[in-house]
């Protein structure tokens, strides 16, 4: 018969010229199955080492094999991103999302690799400075976010609280009206 009797990827015939156990999909042990096990050319026969890292890319063997990720190669889907860095910034190691901007602040996936960023922190790490000014008008408000040199930082994400009192919220004085009114109530 050429069934695979314990779902390991490996017909039984090839179980027994491969000296793996027909009725146990990881024959070693060690929570790799043996068919992917011989597809990246490991043995299947004797447990690795816990821990190994065959393609240094952050992943160990047994997160690969979990994920479904190429053990050989530290960038499965190629683009440029190594499957651990993905995988531990919440990607998807199998598809490519390089171009992508998850945090939307124009910096790609892969530029925030490339320069040590958090694709997932709009700021990187950098604390803005919010300042909120009254125009003199007791019923408006306008925020400003700058950057650590003081620079303003325009579409930066930011939010703020009104305990009171009704206020208009204005992005800039004399700049486009994206305002909105917030009333508060007690």
């Amino acid at each position: 018969r050429n069934g695979d009797r314990d779902g390991d990827g490996l017909t039984n015939i090839r179980e027994y010229q491969s000296g793996t156990r027909a009725d146990r999909a990881d024959t070693d042990g060690d929570g790799l199955g043996d068919g992917w096990e011989i597809q990246y050319h490991f043995n299947p026969l004797q447990a690795g080492p816990q821990g190994a890292d065959a393609d240094q890319d952050g992943l160990t063997d047994l997160q690969e094999f979990s994920t479904g990720t190429n053990p050989m190669s530290a960038d499965t889907d190629g683009d440029g991103l190594p499957d651990g860095w993905e995988t531990s910034h919440g990607f998807n190691p199998r598809s490519n999302d390089s171009a992508a901007d998850a945090d939307g602040d124009g910096i790609s996936n892969l530029q925030e690799y490339q320069g040590g960023t958090d694709p997932r922190d709009f700021f990187n790490g950098v604390q803005p400075q919010a300042q909120i000014r009254s125009s003199g008008n007791d019923d408006e408000l306008s925020m400003f976010v700058r950057r650590s040199d003081g620079t303003l930082w325009p579409n930066a994400p930011a939010s703020f609280q009104i305990t009171s009192g009704t206020r208009r919220i204005s992005a800039t004085r004399g700049g486009p009206n994206y305002g909105s009114r917030v009333e508060v109530r007690a």
